[in-house]
């Protein structure tokens, strides 16, 4: 039973985070609340991480301030967002949109 409510996007996007770990990775599964970051760096389950999304063709990253690791495995993990400001939530609304239209 799929318990998301928003759609996720297939995406290749180069993340870094830190926080409780640090580490780079792809985001590769996307949405307004969350993403499925591919990385061989290891996360718990209840880290929070602090990550900076590469969106294609914009010089600055999106900074997501608070995120939760929500589930964890060798090959990567599942992060919801937490704290997202204003204008960072424009930039990923505005690109999940383009990939929506496309």
């Amino acid at each position: 039973m799929e318990r998301r409510k928003d759609p996720r996007y297939e995406v290749q996007l180069p993340v870094l985070f830190n926080g409780d770990r640090g580490g780079s990775g792809t985001v590769v599964d996307l949405s307004v609340n969350g993403c499925l970051i591919a990385s061989p760096t290891p996360v718990e389950l209840g880290n929070y991480l602090c990550l900076w999304l590469y969106l294609p063709h914009d010089a600055a990253p999106i900074l997501i301030e608070g995120a939760e690791v929500r589930w964890s495995a060798e090959e990567g993990f599942g992060v919801h967002f937490l704290t997202l400001q204003a204008d960072e939530q424009i930039r990923l609304f505005e690109y999940l949109n383009t990939i929506a239209t496309t």
